[in-house]
């Protein structure tokens, strides 16, 4: 394979490499966040309480962990959802993580394959 082959190569599976660690840290920004709002919902004191503040939009969730709460037992069914968002991510985290080795192993060998390149080229340049 050619030299500019090789870097261009080597660039995808940067990009790749890189787009699969931030979904991976996004993932796990979830589940911290999940496990936050967790404990956020148990520390209230009643269903109207948590109604109140949720309905007034007082309550931070850019992750959107409480997306399957439901009006009867809000902080039955918030916490239930929290553990729900926390279910769907940690299943696709160890796809993401095998991705993620796989990607470092090409990159590795196109980095060896690069030098390898270079190396023959210096020797035929002598």
């Amino acid at each position: 394979m050619s030299h500019e082959k090789l870097l261009q190569e080597r660039s995808t599976v940067v990009k790749l490499l890189a787009t699969v660690s931030s979904e991976i840290e996004k993932i796990l920004n979830t589940l911290r966040a999940a496990d936050e709002m967790i404990k956020f919902i148990r520390s209230l004191k009643s269903d109207k309480e948590f109604d109140n503040l949720y309905e007034n939009d007082l309550v931070d969730d850019p992750f959107g962990c409480l997306v399957y709460i439901d009006d009867v037992e809000p902080i039955k069914s918030g916490i239930e959802s929290c553990h729900r968002v926390k279910l769907f991510e940690a299943e696709r985290l160890p796809l993401l993580l095998r991705s993620q080795s796989s990607l470092e192993v090409e990159l590795s060998r196109l980095a060896d394959d690069l030098v390898n390149e270079s190396g023959v080229k210096i020797a035929l340049d002598i």
